[in-house]
């Protein structure tokens, strides 16, 4: 069973601390687990005169984006998207013709997020057409990642930015301490890696025209929780689910949703 956001709000008031940040400049191309570890940090606002995005080294295995893909500033909801979509809400992608054919118009802007405006489908979960195992759901090709051109983070960003596996993800969750709080009046956690350094996650919510009463259908509205993609699909129970970290107040969960769902995305870069 899905593990759901929580929808309440206790807030804290956010400190500016500091953190090492390296450049990622360009470069050729269990359903769910609670993570205890809710301990007091520091939060970090992160400020960069560097040309390209500065990476936060947190003493895991890759380096950290500061700021969700498309966010200006870390508590800045940013873009969402789809699984493997690479364009946002309100952005045309002319791939896309199930948002044209959704809209019945000329337009292919995306500002739907249900099966029949999913990029990979013919207009049901149970017809995909890309990242399938199961006969009974479409195509099968065995992909189980993303593909680098279906790749949000490195299609907005570039160079080594891309949306982090299920496995970098849950080592986020796992070795580093959550801390909930505000920056700049902006609920979320602030995740301090083993290395003391910090990143700020908003709870951003999501968006989705489904009926499972997580926001309406212009969306998002905002229900005290985060839900942010990996690149990886779900592999055992349905290829029309991939994984995503989710959060509320009281709980960091590791939870498989819907592919058509909008959600954020914060990026990382490996060496």
């Amino acid at each position: 069973m899905k593990q759901r956001l929580l929808t309440s709000f206790v807030m804290a008031s956010a400190v500016v601390g500091s953190m090492l940040t390296v450049a990622c400049g360009p470069q050729s191309a269990s359903d769910k687990h609670e993570n205890p570890n809710a301990a007091e940090s520091t939060a970090t606002i992160v400020t960069s005169d560097e040309s390209t995005v500065p990476a936060v080294d947190l003493g895991l295995s890759v380096k950290w984006a500061p700021m969700n893909v498309g966010a200006s500033a870390p508590e800045e909801f940013g873009n969402y998207y789809a699984w493997g979509e690479t364009k946002a809400y309100g952005e045309e992608d002319p791939t896309n013709g199930q948002n044209y054919r959704s809209s019945d118009s000329t337009s292919y802007r995306k500002d739907f997020y249900d099966w029949t405006t999913y990029k990979f489908c013919e207009g049901s979960r149970m017809s995909l057409t890309k990242y399938c195992v199961n006969t009974s759901e479409g195509v099968v090709d065995n992909k189980t990642m993303l593909d680098l051109s279906d790749d949000a983070a490195h299609a907005t960003m570039g160079g080594r930015w891309r949306i982090p596996t299920d496995d970098e993800l849950a080592e986020l969750r796992e070795k580093c301490t959550w801390t909930w709080g505000e920056a700049n009046g902006v609920a979320g956690y602030t995740v301090t890696g083993p290395n003391g350094n910090s990143i700020f996650l908003p709870a951003a919510g999501c968006r989705s025209n489904q009926s499972h009463g997580l926001v309406a259908d212009k969306g998002p509205i905002h229900v005290g929780g985060g839900g942010y993609w990996s690149s990886s699909l779900e592999r055992d129970k349905s290829s029309s689910l991939a994984w995503r970290l989710n959060f509320g107040e009281k709980v960091v969960s590791w939870s498989y949703e819907s592919r058509c769902e909008g959600a954020t995305i914060r990026a990382v870069c490996a060496e």
